[in-house]
């Protein structure tokens, strides 16, 4: 963080993680985040003031309650899931509000890019631009093309167990289910910098809290998809390679999608040849203060060489790291000062706007007028 002494601690369970490490100039820790002991162990030992959460969502639970015996403050980036079924939430993280609380302690959930900024600029645009907002359509297109024929831009086995679980959405207040990704409806959006691109709806998270923390009654996710990638995912799925269900191999148990996951290409490799842009963010609509109809299209770009060039990373991975360092500064500059369990949508959305701006910096038009 600027002009703060800060030490940092970086704990795996897999050595991959030592290259980093020695990157960063920090200590190593061994923790086996299937063993709560362990992790507890480890945040006793160490006594952290912040633990940031860079784990796979099934680790969750574990981590906060470690954090809660250890008075450590929390950061994550995804919502629980659990490893033994398919679907995600909030409720069971949000359940710990009271015990942050009455230790004095603060987390906050989901602070990437999505969710995470894509909550911020829907709080700004409740806050600056609309006086009202009645829908929302949180739009994620990567219009990259990272050389390969098949490969997701984060770990593979979350990536598509969250593309083959039930879509949905908020409507008039209430969510409604639809199908998974492999069978819904595709829907073409000209997004800016990238032209026309093949969206569709999926289920995801922040779509659960804006609802609940803004009362918005109708909100939307598209990501986008090439017709190529898609084919690769039903082919994997219809020959049973993305099913979560323990197989035995040899002597041992093991997922068909965990295996999958170790053969594709890690996206930490991407990174070099990654070429392209993002365009992630929202169109918010609603009225203006006067009463009248209006409506915002809040996005960042970002370019996969770019990053690549300044952080050695691929966009996807560079726009969801930025936005945990936001977060991690504003907690230590006491701007984010509460205790309880927050979403990125409860603080004021400026704060983190101008921490952000210089590495994530967002573009505002006006629907009507310039889109």
């Amino acid at each position: 963080a600027d002009k703060m002494d800060v030490e940092l601690v970086l704990a795996a369970h897999t050595k991959r993680s030592l290259g980093i490490a020695n990157e960063l100039g920090v200590p190593l820790k061994h923790v086996d985040l299937d063993s709560f002991e362990s992790v507890n162990t480890l945040l006793r030992n160490e006594s952290p003031d912040i633990v940031i959460n860079l784990a796979l969502p099934y680790h969750d639970l574990d981590i906060m309650k470690a954090c809660l015996i250890n008075s450590c403050h929390y950061i994550d980036t995804a919502c629980f899931e659990s490893r033994d079924s398919l679907g995600f939430g909030y409720k069971e993280q949000w359940e710990f509000k009271d015990a942050f609380e009455e230790k004095g302690l603060q987390a906050i959930l989901g602070c990437g890019f999505d969710p995470g900024m894509t909550n911020v600029y829907i709080k700004y645009a409740s806050q600056y631009l609309l006086e009202e907002i009645d829908t929302v359509y949180i739009l994620d297109a990567n219009g990259g093309d990272n050389g390969t024929p098949f490969c997701p831009n984060f770990n593979p086995e979350i990536n598509i167990r969250e593309l083959l679980n039930d879509g949905g959405y908020i409507g008039n207040g209430e969510l409604i289910k639809t199908d998974n990704v492999l069978n819904a409806e595709c829907k073409k959006i000209n997004m800016p910098e990238l032209g026309m691109m093949d969206m569709y709806m999926i289920y995801h998270e922040e779509i659960e809290s804006l609802s609940k923390n803004l009362n918005i009654p109708n909100i939307m996710f598209y990501m986008s998809f090439s017709e190529s990638y898609l084919n690769y995912l039903r082919v994997l799925t219809s020959i049973g390679m993305t099913s979560i269900e323990k197989i035995d191999f040899g002597d041992f148990k093991i997922s068909p999608i965990e295996f999958l996951k170790r053969v594709l290409p890690n996206p930490d490799s991407l990174g070099a040849n990654y070429t392209g842009k993002t365009n992630i963010g929202c169109q918010v609509y609603g009225r203006n203060a006067q009463g009248d109809p209006a409506s915002f299209w809040l996005y960042n770009v970002t370019d996969h060489q770019a990053a690549y060039k300044d952080y050695g990373t691929q966009g996807v991975a560079y726009t969801t790291a930025m936005p945990v360092v936001a977060t991690l500064k504003l907690m230590l500059n006491k701007k984010y000062d509460y205790t309880g369990v927050f979403n990125l949508e409860e603080y004021n959305s400026s704060d983190f706007i101008e921490t952000v701006e210089g590495d994530l910096p967002m573009i505002v038009k006006k629907i009507n007028e310039d889109c």
